[in-house]
């Protein structure tokens, strides 16, 4: 694939990944007048599951297979926490202010990677 195709296909994924985080916030706020945080986890989890499952199915489990189990499920705690702030953050404060907070995700990975992997400055 030329360059060019390269950068146009992760424009692509990039515009779709945004397109979808947006439409999950919307989702969120909208189904939090009616249901508390954890339901909409629970919902959530509920459909991502039956999603990853089929694709599973068709690509192989062996694809989520690990040798290191209790980091996986410390991970997957960290997300589940992560997640249930973001979602009680959309249900309390306006989604302007939601985004814009999200915008400095790149400034604390950069610098939690030099606290916590030795990367350099």
């Amino acid at each position: 694939m030329p360059q060019n195709q390269n950068v146009y296909l992760a424009a692509l994924w990039t515009a779709g990944a945004l397109i979808s985080f947006m439409i999950m916030a919307v989702g969120g706020r909208e189904a939090a007048a009616e249901l508390n945080t954890f339901q909409i986890l629970f919902f959530r989890s509920i459909v991502g599951f039956v999603i990853v499952s089929t694709l599973l199915s068709y690509f192989g489990w062996g694809q989520v297979r690990t040798t290191k189990l209790k980091l996986h499920i410390f991970r997957n705690l960290a997300h589940y926490v992560g997640q249930y702030g973001w979602f009680f953050g959309i249900a309390v404060i306006p989604l302007a202010e939601v985004f814009a907070i999200e915008f400095t995700t790149p400034i604390w990975i950069a610098v939690m990677a030099v606290m916590f992997l030795g990367e350099k400055r």
